[in-house]
């Protein structure tokens, strides 16, 4: 019965060691499984990302084309038109000019009178005259105002 109870023994440990190890490889077929999803996935994500790569690569070349023909093309387009250019057509009226709300009056450029002592003097008097004259001409060119003859 020593000998039985210890060969039991020894056997329960050889299945559990069997056990044991049947779970480990399951863990490590999974770990695989895992790892291989995860290498297809990466592997389709570079697939589908080099797809798009090509696709957009494929328009933009579409485009480049589509203008270097435009380019070439256009010395044969220009020449079926007319170049003669009509200046006419180019020109255009200005338009006129507003009127000011509050017109400027004659008394804002006029200067003012000499004193009494410099009245008296001779050159004051003709400057004063001639500084007239002046303001009234600046007044009256801009604003091509006509004065009636005197």
């Amino acid at each position: 019965m020593a000998r039985g109870f210890f060969a039991a023994l020894a056997a329960a440990e050889r299945a559990a060691y069997r056990q044991a190890r049947a779970e480990q490889r399951a863990r490590e077929r999974q770990a695989r499984a895992v790892l291989q999803a995860e290498r297809q996935a990466a592997r389709a994500a570079t697939r589908l990302f080099h797809e798009n790569q090509s696709d957009e690569a494929d328009a933009l070349t579409k485009e480049i084309q589509d203008r270097f023909h435009s380019l070439e093309t256009i010395l044969e387009r220009s020449l079926g038109q007319n170049p003669k250019i009509y200046l006419g057509t180019l020109k255009r009226e200005p338009p006129p000019k507003p009127l000011p709300d509050n017109p400027p009056q004659l008394e804002a450029f006029l200067p003012s009178k000499p004193g009494f002592l410099k009245w008296l003097l001779v050159q004051a008097r003709e400057n004063h005259e001639k500084s007239l004259r002046d303001a009234h001409d600046r007044f009256v060119t801009p604003w091509r105002i006509t004065t009636p003859p005197n």
